[in-house]
């Protein structure tokens, strides 16, 4: 499945879990108020796929349940205001500081 193409600009809830989604391109970039994300139960297979780069009001990130298999460093660090991160049941072995900078500089 494909993220909707028609979402407003003001959307701050996104809700998009159970939908078969394994990356997106660029959809979200758009969406700068959006503060909480609900990829959960997705085909994702490594974080960069979401496309969180343009990301910096989120404070909630819902990537549990999917097929994610590291943390490469930094790759959270354009979320500057995350306060929540859930990635449990996926295939993570293991995670080193570097890879959650983001939440030891808030």
């Amino acid at each position: 499945m494909k993220i909707p193409s028609n979402l407003s600009l003001d959307t701050q809830v996104l809700l998009l879990q159970s939908n078969l989604i394994s990356h997106t391109n660029g959809e979200l970039e758009a969406l700068v108020n959006l503060t909480e994300l609900d990829f959960s139960q997705n085909n994702f297979s490594t974080v960069e796929a979401v496309g969180l780069r343009s990301m910096n009001h989120l404070t909630t990130l819902h990537l549990e349940e999917n097929q994610i298999t590291e943390l490469p460093d930094f790759c959270l660090k354009n979320l500057s205001n995350l306060q929540e991160l859930y990635i449990n049941h996926n295939r993570i072995n293991s995670i080193s500081a570097q890879r959650l900078e983001v939440f030891t500089t808030c």
